[in-house]
């Protein structure tokens, strides 16, 4: 639980987005943490400064992910499977989404896997 960890170690929870709609909505979180608008290409963060890295489902800027992230620091990169869509789909709306088109990680998982090859 990320309440639960941010009290015991004290940290500070820090989420960006480009879109200033999102941070708007992620604003209304229960865990108060830090938000702003940023550019994935180009984080507005000191090098070496940052314990850990949640991506989750966005573009990768995994150069700026190692820049700034400190040399013991976690990435955590949610990559969603190739039925992703028709999950949300059938989830948001009762729609199974077998007419929709689908989603393949392979171009995802390859990139992720050059820049850190000891992914677990």
């Amino acid at each position: 639980n990320l309440a639960r960890s941010r009290e015991k170690y004290n940290d500070i929870l820090i989420g960006f987005d480009i879109s200033k709609d999102a941070i708007n909505l992620a604003t209304q979180n229960e865990l108060h943490p830090f938000f702003c608008i940023a550019d994935l290409a180009n984080l507005p963060f000191m090098d070496n400064s940052i314990d850990a890295i949640i991506d989750i489902f966005s573009p990768s800027s995994y150069g700026e992910f190692l820049r700034v992230l400190k040399n013991e620091g976690k990435l955590y990169k949610v990559i969603p499977n190739a039925n992703y869509l028709i999950e949300l789909r059938h989830l948001l709306y009762g729609d199974t989404g077998s007419r929709k088109s689908s989603y393949s990680n392979d171009k995802v998982l390859n990139l992720f896997s050059k820049h850190f090859p000891n992914f677990e």
